[in-house]
């Protein structure tokens, strides 16, 4: 009997990759439109980080609970359930600074 893709080695299921590796980069895209700047790049950067870090979290969380659930789950040695709501709040963070530098450019005379 075969392993699936979503297996590792020990043969329980691990934590949702493409959920995990998601919010990284949200993370470097809502940093990136900081630094940027400009009002286009602030607004992308506020909706980047606000609304998309804190739906790919949700989204996280509803796939890592519905793999522990079936009881077959193997957590990586730095688990993603403790780093990522860390690598969320950042990204909202720097959502807000995106919408304080977006409110200051659209507020110039």
């Amino acid at each position: 009997m075969g392993t699936s893709p979503k297996t590792d080695l020990k043969g329980g299921d691990s934590p949702p990759l493409l959920w995990s590796i998601a919010s990284v980069v949200l993370l470097v895209a809502t940093f990136g439109f900081a630094v940027v700047g400009g009002s286009d790049s602030n607004s992308l950067g506020f909706f980047c980080g606000s609304f998309l870090g804190t739906a790919n979290l949700a989204a996280f969380l509803v796939a890592d609970n519905k793999l522990r659930a079936a009881r077959r789950y193997s957590d990586w040695s730095i688990s993603p359930r403790k780093v990522l709501p860390w690598v969320a709040l950042t990204s909202w963070g720097l959502g807000v600074w995106n919408a304080f530098f977006w409110a200051l450019e659209m507020t110039r005379p």
